[in-house]
């Protein structure tokens, strides 16, 4: 049986996307937790000058590897695939020995059995780890001009992988001996250049995500008898993971001629649906999501960028009723100059994210992995500010809290003292986190609710900060009546009173692509 991981990740990590304090210590009566459980921070190794991560297989807290590439910044120097290993407070850069090359995805059977796959000068490149140590596994595609962009491994003797032969897609499937191609029959539209995603629930539960020479892309269904095809010329998928013949889910952007926005599509089994998703950019700027995973149909993670390319890292987390958004634990350019691309579920309501960061004006980018949800620092902070941190890292705030006046001195009456589970632990989605407070505590009166409907959304956004509430979840419909990102509907609604600090998410106008439960996406035409 495979674990958690089930990612698959690509090289179109430049996508563009728009198409036009201290730690604080435990608090009082804090659980102990695994030491392997808390982040330090800790990056993965950067061996050479550049590098960068394109794949992330997660089995629990403490074992995770993932691969992509390493270089030098002298001209013709090569790149080499590069392979890390975290097993709990730091990232070890194994060696490799495949000569130039890169590797694109990363897949865990086991503990003892891992796939990674992508390519060299020579071909296809496919690796695997015993337990012990990473060797080549030969294919029938190595030849030059065949790249691996995607390896999902389901158990020793059903594994898949996936990329093109020149201009033509490749899909190989391992039956615990060889490697053997894997046809694509003849109904599957001829326009496919790449398969860039793969993900299997079983032998006769396949699916891909396939790159085609037009607008748009396509997801390919192997029943264990025959393909079929679901094809969208307004959407560009990047990722999909099956869960089951009755679920599946597939992520990527919206291909509208302004600035990208996110989608997520689930198949039921008989119908693919397009299910709202959050832009945390706003309609404003391009929202892209790289990469999904999942460990049931209420614990779905999406890794995302918004803005410039690399740019503003987010994650989503789906509860089996709706998105919502969560923050990486980094800053600086880790969360602003990111194109994460690779996510893998460690545990249910926890994932690792990976992939690199940097400026894409010089070049010069290093790996990048960090872990999601993980409790924020909120030490020294009002219980309002600790709130407000709690929530964006996908947190809740519990309903108990300890008081003590067993304060420090840089602790002030009514702020933080300390967090259980402590900061830098990593958490589950959602997860209640209860604070110590020195001191009497200090609550705001609920506040009244701005009416935004009608607003741009640059408008909207500093008339609910002004009133003391948070911008959540930012969803799209098309409407050809009114300007693109003008608030079309809120919730809560203006008027009502809501808990200070509390979220309002709005629903923006745009000018192409699906609402809630089409299967056909639209455009305006005008």
């Amino acid at each position: 049986m495979r674990l958690f991981p089930r990612t698959s990740t690509i090289l179109l990590a430049l996508a563009p996307l728009a198409l036009a304090g201290a730690a604080a210590g435990p608090a009082a009566g804090a659980t102990a937790a695994p030491a392997c459980s808390a982040w330090n921070g800790a990056q993965p190794v950067d061996p050479d000058q550049i590098g960068g991560l394109n794949g992330i297989a997660a089995l629990t807290q403490c074992d995770a590897w993932a691969v992509g590439f390493q270089a030098g910044t002298t001209d013709g120097d090569p790149t080499r695939p590069l392979i890390e290993h975290w097993a709990g407070g730091s990232w070890t850069a194994v060696p490799t020995s495949t000569g130039p090359g890169t590797l694109s995805s990363v897949s865990a059977v086991s503990a003892s059995d891992i796939w990674a796959a992508g390519s060299t000068q020579d071909g296809a490149l496919i690796l695997r780890y015993d337990g012990t140590g990473w060797t080549r596994t030969p294919t029938p595609s190595d030849n030059v001009g065949t790249s691996l962009f995607a390896v999902d491994g389901r158990t020793a003797s059903d594994a898949w992988a996936a990329g093109d032969s020149g201009s033509h897609p490749l899909l190989m499937h391992w039956d615990g001996t060889n490697w053997a191609p894997f046809s694509l029959p003849t109904d599957v539209p001829d326009d496919i250049t790449s398969i860039t995603s793969v993900s299997a629930d079983s032998a006769t539960d396949v699916w891909a995500v396939a790159q085609v020479t037009g607008p748009g892309s396509a997801l390919l269904h192997w029943d264990g008898s025959r393909w079929q095809s679901f094809s969208s010329t307004l959407d560009l998928y990047l990722s999909v993971t099956a869960l089951s013949p009755t679920s599946v889910w597939a992520v990527g952007f919206s291909a509208d001629s302004g600035h990208a926005q996110t989608v997520t599509v689930h198949y039921d089994g008989t119908h693919m649906n397009v299910v709202p998703s959050p832009n945390p950019g706003g309609t404003g700027q391009g929202n892209v999501l790289t990469a999904v995973t999942a460990t049931s149909d209420s614990d779905v993670w999406a890794a995302g960028r918004y803005g410039a390319n690399p740019g503003n890292l987010f994650a989503l987390h789906w509860n089996g009723s709706s998105w919502s958004v969560a923050s990486p634990p980094v800053s600086g350019d880790q969360a602003t100059r990111n194109g994460a691309d690779a996510i893998s579920a460690s545990a249910p309501g926890q994932a690792w994210m990976a992939g690199s960061f940097g400026d894409s004006a010089t070049g010069q980018y290093a790996p990048f992995a960090a872990p999601v949800p993980v409790v924020p620092d909120v030490t020294r902070d009002t219980v309002d500010t600790a709130t407000s941190a709690l929530t964006a890292a996908g947190l809740t705030v519990s309903s108990t809290q300890n008081t003590t006046t067993n304060c420090t001195p840089s602790v002030t009456g009514n702020n933080v003292l300390g967090t259980d589970p402590a900061a830098g632990q990593q958490a589950s989605f959602g997860q209640a986190v209860t604070l110590t407070v020195c001191g009497a505590v200090v609550s705001h009166p609920a506040v009244t609710v701005p009416d935004v409907t009608g607003e741009d959304d640059a408008t909207a956004r500093s008339d609910i900060t002004a009133a003391g509430l948070a911008v959540g979840t930012i969803t799209v419909k098309v409407d050809c009546t009114i300007p693109r990102g003008q608030v079309v509907s809120q919730s809560p609604a203006g008027g009502s009173t809501a808990p200070f600090g509390s979220r309002v998410n709005l629903i923006e106008a745009t000018r192409s692509g699906a609402t809630a439960g089409q299967v056909t996406p639209q455009a305006c035409t005008h």
